[in-house]
């Protein structure tokens, strides 16, 4: 049976920081317990029905994808993952998704859920939504929180038209709505209010 391959999500731009998923690989996934499940389509006078039934669940779900050096790119950590074949959809509940780019700081995106559907190369993330990206040497640790967050891997965009709070270091950006193209690393935010410290003045 072929599997589901997970954040296996096209070329990915080697200059981009961005907030999700890009990049190609192979994925690597694993969980305590599966079950699988086949379903059936039928239908009154010969007509096909396709029934939206998982054909694959698991449980203390854990997937990494590797670059072509043998790095580790992505990991996906959920409490429970569930793949529906109908419409190539899989499903995870606690989900922890942490990216590890060459050209910055790890970027852990949490959310109490996400679906992910190949066809469209889209990923939402729901539910307590959480980005942080790891401070360094040069820049603070940068939080972002949400209510939804839909990424698309191959685009580099991610967006949400929920409101956000963006918290740099001591400084907050609230907005009623955002979309950030990873690949022009271009921000756009709508209401926008800026919250800032200014810098300590030295005699």
């Amino acid at each position: 049976m072929s599997g589901p391959e997970y954040w296996n999500d096209g070329p990915t731009d080697s200059e981009s920081g961005g907030l999700g998923p890009s990049g190609r690989g192979p994925a690597v996934g694993y969980g305590h317990h599966m079950a699988m499940a086949s379903g059936g389509r039928g239908g009154a006078w010969g007509e096909k029905t396709v029934r939206h039934i998982p054909d694959l669940i698991m449980f203390h779900f854990s997937a990494l994808q590797l670059g072509e050096n043998g790095q580790i790119r992505y990991t996906l950590d959920a409490s429970k993952m569930v793949h529906y074949p109908d419409d190539d959809t899989s499903h995870f509940e606690t989900v922890l998704f942490t990216s590890y780019e060459s050209n910055g700081p790890p970027v852990d995106v949490r959310s109490e859920r996400a679906v992910r559907s190949e066809p469209r190369d889209e990923v939402v993330f729901t539910g307590h939504v959480v980005v942080t990206r790891q401070p360094t040497p040069e820049e603070p640790r940068t939080v972002m929180t949400t209510s939804i967050l839909t990424a698309y891997p191959q685009r580099g965009i991610e967006k949400t038209d929920q409101p956000v709070v963006v918290t740099h270091g001591q400084d907050r950006l609230l907005a009623n709505s955002m979309i950030v193209d990873n690949k022009t690393k271009v921000a756009h935010f709508t209401h926008a209010k800026l919250l800032y410290h200014s810098a300590p003045r030295h005699p």
